[in-house]
């Protein structure tokens, strides 16, 4: 039964899927970038950023970030610390499942959310974004992230490691 809802909410998603895939995902394997690592759940693909492989322009695009997750899809930094990389991956594995349940609408929500927060709250748009507060509850990772934590000493993004 669980296959059959996951069957039903792949068609729910196919349009984002299609256009991410094929204009994101398989370029970006093709050139090298990314690797296939495997299939953690049914209907989702785990990919890795290729160091040694991947463009020098994609690799610094991954400065600061651990992962990001698609529909269908997640691509892993490796350049992350093991330990830590195991709460990205589940992190990623949300943004999946809230794309599974939302479909299409999950890039409106997301959307509209970040410029709600942008244009009437003291909020971060990405760290308050209810979305990624979900992937990071889910995740273990800190959900509340005061302000004076929203950047690293080095002007990266914070890996909430808490």
């Amino acid at each position: 039964m669980k296959k059959a809802i996951r069957v039903l909410q792949f068609i729910w998603l196919l349009p984002a899927t299609f256009l991410l895939w094929f204009f994101y995902v398989l370029p970006l394997m093709f050139i090298g970038a990314i690797r296939l690592i495997g299939y953690p759940e049914f209907l989702i693909a785990e990919f890795s950023v290729d160091k040694n492989k991947s463009p020098d322009w994609y690799y610094k695009l991954w400065v600061g970030w651990s992962g990001y997750g698609g529909p269908c899809f997640f691509i892993s930094n490796p350049s992350v610390e093991p330990d830590y990389n195991a709460r990205v991956k589940r992190h990623e594995l949300e943004h999946c499942y809230q794309q599974f349940r939302l479909g299409v609408f999950f890039y409106l929500y997301y959307v509209l959310a970040y410029l709600w927060l942008l244009a009437f709250t003291k909020k971060h748009p990405y760290i308050d974004n209810p979305l990624e507060v979900a992937a990071r509850k889910a995740a273990g990772q800190s959900v509340t992230v005061s302000r004076s934590e929203w950047i690293d000493n080095n002007g990266k993004r914070i890996l909430w490691r808490k």
